[in-house]
């Protein structure tokens, strides 16, 4: 093999470990890039969802500072919105989504419950996505009087169905049955609304284990074309609260 020879394949030799060396520097440039993408993806997730573990050692959560009720001769009333954050919106119909009404639901009843002189503690203020474990366990660092999560309904393909139901553990409390009758039937009252009645489930998480008088009322179908039209409406969201703070008055009377 001739010197010119063993040149040309050492220059061969040189330039695929120099494509080599190119080829692992961007392949590493690129990894490093998707690390780092997806970091910032699980940063921001841990930022969304709460850890209890900080409610409870520094009484904050979900933007709130949650202060110990400072008249404690009157009952705790934890209001739960359902849903929120980014990827929890809950049913949406439009530009009507969910976790948005049941937050305005719930910043409505706590403004009348304060008003009444109850303590109230909401497990979210703001759009923020809360663990069904966090928001129950909130109502347990509180030692609460009772529990209510509020919530909008769909019925998928079906723009007619309508109405209030109020959902219950049979298990975990035994009051939990009547402080859901009295919520059900006292906001059906205020609003007219057809009533769908009681539903029992020992499955749902968000009611198991909690050992206070609690409930999940379903206020309505925004799927409904015509239903939805009322939920959107300030004067009958008004009505609603009515009849879900007529409902925690009767069931769990201030001192």
């Amino acid at each position: 093999m001739t010197t010119r020879e063993l040149t040309r394949i050492k220059k061969k030799r040189d330039a695929r470990k120099k494509f080599r060396l190119a080829l692992g520097a961007i392949m590493l440039i690129v990894f490093m890039i998707l690390f780092n993408s997806l970091q910032k993806s699980l940063n921001a997730q841990d930022n969304d969802i709460v850890s209890i573990s900080s409610l409870i050692e520094n009484s904050s959560f979900s933007g709130i500072t949650l202060n110990e009720p400072d008249n404690l001769t009157q009952p705790t009333i934890i209001i739960d919105p359902g849903h929120g954050g980014q990827d929890f919106p809950g049913c949406v119909y439009g530009n009507y989504m969910e976790k948005d009404l049941n937050l305005q639901l719930a910043l409505k009843v706590r403004d009348s419950l304060k008003a009444l002189g109850y303590q109230v503690i909401l497990t979210r203020d703001t759009d923020r996505a809360v663990s069904l474990e966090d928001r129950k366990l909130i109502a347990e660092k509180y030692k609460a009087a009772a529990f209510i999560s509020l919530h909008h309904n769909a019925q998928e393909n079906d723009t007619v169905t309508e109405g209030i139901e109020t959902w219950y553990n049979g298990t975990a409390n035994e009051l939990n049955q009547s402080f859901a009758e009295h919520i059900q039937q006292e906001t059906i009252n205020a609003t007219n609304a057809k009533n769908r009645g009681l539903k029992r489930s020992d499955e749902m998480t968000l009611l198991q284990g909690l050992t206070i008088p609690a409930c999940l009322i379903e206020v309505g179908f925004l799927s409904s074309n015509k239903e939805r039209v009322r939920l959107i409406d300030s004067n009958y969201q008004d009505k609603i609260v009515q009849g879900i703070v007529d409902g925690i008055v009767i069931s769990i009377p201030r001192n």
